[in-house]
């Protein structure tokens, strides 16, 4: 009674007393009983805010909820698994022999500081990959990650299509993205390649049965459609386009022939209606043939004649990773362009970057780790049509890296471990059906 009477003089009442101490304590349980959940999911689904959610010098709130992601899944192995986890696959050891190479390339980099920088930020996200590939996840688990990334990708596209219509821009363009002040922009390229992953997923909500109710998957398909539309990023349409079509591709053998053509019908007349109807003929223009070529694709053709040169001066070993703008510089006032792109520019290309980078040796490396990946998202897609969305993503993401350096983005290697979590979703219900309660007590993942 005593503490009542000083709670009620400092004005605070019980209940205000039980959720300050029992939301941390409801955050925590779910923590480390599925941080797939949470902070993965909340990582995954901030993942197209990430430029503007800036805190300073200290990097980016998703940062921290990747660190706190892979904390969580150590922390939930070691009290609730008894330090059991699933034996990585196979496709992870290819990118751990990429890191090693381009860790070792700093010993012949023109910039071995710059090397350094990328591989921290790199190891940073194989980390989070890496506890994506080893943790036992549940397929109820699964579907609340993608619910999670749609959601997250409908209020970035929704937050984008708010400020267009209050005319704010990237830049001086007419462009639209996240733009909230002058030092927090998104990348309209980077931002429009984001949204892929939602709308992918929202479109497996339309083509699946017993999925979200169907108006509320078309309308997040609609509003993330024209959100990256409306970005005018040639890349980032032109993944979304692959990734769609690959995504129907594979799932026209499994379903209904008519709900296929139903979904790419409502597909071709969204986007016909939006680019016809709501863009404005400027930004329609940044997708005219002749706009393209007469821009050098914005500099980026000369920037890669200018790469070709770079690597086949020194072939076998590269310039050393995070070096393609010194190599560039090397050779940027000999090689003859018609579009001068400047100097010390990026690749906007990852498999000319490593090339570049890291040689024949870690560009092949690296062609070797994507056909893996695509394998395996292959042979899940087969099993499972609600598989197929992360194949159509691992191959809109890839195809977006023609043109963009997307390589350290966050929602790159997100694609890539949505696929390792497909797949322990699978062995784990293959686990279930065999040990029962002994595979759910997290006691024998570490025979699998």
């Amino acid at each position: 009674m005593r503490y009542m009477r000083t709670y009620k003089r400092a004005g605070i009442t019980l209940n205000q007393v039980g959720c300050v101490v029992i939301a941390p304590l409801g955050l925590l349980y779910f923590f480390v009983r599925s941080p797939v959940i949470f902070p993965f999911g909340i990582y995954a689904a901030l993942l197209p805010f990430d430029n503007v959610l800036g805190l300073g010098t200290v990097g980016t709130l998703t940062r921290y909820f990747g660190i706190a992601t892979v904390v969580a899944f150590l922390a939930n192995r070691l009290i609730l698994g008894q330090g059991r986890v699933f034996k990585p696959p196979s496709v992870i050891w290819g990118w751990l022999t990429f890191l090693l190479l381009a860790s070792l390339s700093s010993l012949w980099a023109l910039s071995p500081e710059s090397t350094f920088r990328g591989l921290f930020t790199l190891i940073g996200l194989f980390l989070i990959y890496l506890c994506a590939g080893i943790y036992p996840v549940e397929k109820r688990e699964v579907e609340v990650l993608k619910s999670l990334i749609v959601l997250g990708g409908c209020l970035a596209a929704a937050c984008t299509l708010f400020l267009y219509a209050q005319r704010v821009t990237y830049g001086e363009s007419i462009r639209a993205s996240l733009v909230f002040g002058e030092a927090r922009k998104a990348d309209p390229n980077q931002l429009a390649t984001s949204l892929v992953l939602p709308l992918v997923l929202s479109l497996e909500w339309i083509a699946r049965p017993n999925s979200l109710p169907k108006k509320w998957s078309f309308v997040s398909t609609v509003v993330i459609l024209l959100a990256i539309l409306l970005t005018g990023s040639r890349g980032g349409v032109l993944s979304a386009a692959i990734a769609m079509l690959i995504f129907l591709w594979r799932m026209h053998k499994r379903l209904s022939k008519r709900s296929v053509i139903a979904a790419g019908l409502v597909i071709t007349t969204i986007v016909a209606v939006l680019a016809l109807g709501f863009l404005p003929q400027n930004l329609l223009e940044r997708f005219n043939l002749n706009v393209v070529l007469s821009s050098e694709g914005a500099g980026r053709f000369s920037i890669w004649k200018i790469g070709v040169i770079s690597f086949l001066n020194k072939p076998l070993l590269g310039y050393g990773y995070e070096n393609f703008p010194y190599a560039y510089d090397l050779f940027y006032s000999q090689v003859p362009v018609s579009y001068d792109p400047g100097i010390h520019r990026p690749a906007h290309n990852i498999y000319l970057q490593i090339f570049v980078e890291t040689g024949i040796i870690g560009g092949f490396l690296l062609l070797a780790v994507f056909w893996q990946h695509w394998r395996l998202a292959r042979r899940l897609s087969r099993k499972d049509p609600a598989s197929a969305a992360v194949e159509a993503i691992l191959i809109g993401v890839l195809a977006a890296g023609l043109t963009l350096g997307n390589l350290y983005w966050k929602y790159f290697w997100l694609a890539f471990s949505l696929i390792l979590v497909v797949a322990n979703a699978e062995r784990r219900a293959n686990a279930d059906k065999t040990f029962g309660n002994t595979a759910k007590g997290g006691r024998c993942y570490g025979i699998r």
